[in-house]
């Protein structure tokens, strides 16, 4: 029962470690005063802050983007791109061609119309490949001062529960030892007593 209840405990220490760090790398991607969000092995996380992708992508949500290149999109896929000050993600409708260039056209899956942007390579930053749900609304609340507290006592609730097991178990293993010490010496006496009885009888007979 211990074992499995130190395996829970550490799993869930693991699990708050991780959503922690995730959380931190998540709000630190998702800082809009950067020309490009910082990358791991390729790959930015972005939490969604509106809802113009719904349902398929929902505020709160995080969007997992791999750094593309402009001729690694096609039309149809969902991409994120800087427009100003702003990261937006919104779904390509078309690839077209101007004066300037090629660039796309998108259009947030909510809106009834397209961007007037016209997205072109340098504000690309990747495509979508995967959606995280509500991992950022859970990112949030963890650096939130209540999520940060709330970290902090389920770390000092493990911690405590797992010294006090250790704890119990040692009580129990020394009541155990005395409980075989008793059993010892009852066998013990038993022992004596029945070769005392056996002495006794033996004289009575002679």
């Amino acid at each position: 029962m211990r074992k499995v209840i130190s395996v829970i405990g550490n799993s869930l220490f693991v699990l708050l470690i991780l959503l922690g760090v995730l959380s931190l790398y998540t709000l630190i991607t998702s800082d809009q005063n950067q020309a490009k969000p910082p990358s791991l092995f390729g790959r930015s996380l972005l939490i969604v802050l509106t809802g113009s992708m719904e349902p398929s992508i929902s505020p709160g949500d995080v969007v997992v983007v791999k750094q593309s290149t402009f001729n690694q999109i096609n039309e149809n896929d969902v991409i994120t791109y800087r427009n100003g000050a702003d990261f937006v993600t919104h779904r390509v409708t078309e690839v077209a061609k101007d004066e300037s260039g090629s660039f796309f056209k998108t259009k947030g899956d909510a809106n009834n119309t397209e961007d007037e942007t016209k997205i072109r390579s340098e504000h690309l930053t990747g495509k979508v490949e995967w959606v995280l749900p509500k991992v950022g609304s859970i990112a949030e609340f963890l650096i939130s001062p209540i999520g940060l507290s709330l970290m902090f006592f389920i770390v000092l609730a493990i911690i405590f529960s797992d010294k006090l097991f250790k704890r119990n178990k040692k009580i129990i293993n020394e009541f155990e030892g005395r409980r075989v010490e008793n059993k010892i010496i009852v066998k013990f006496i038993g022992i004596i007593i029945n070769c005392y009885s056996y002495f006794w009888d033996s004289c009575l007979f002679f």
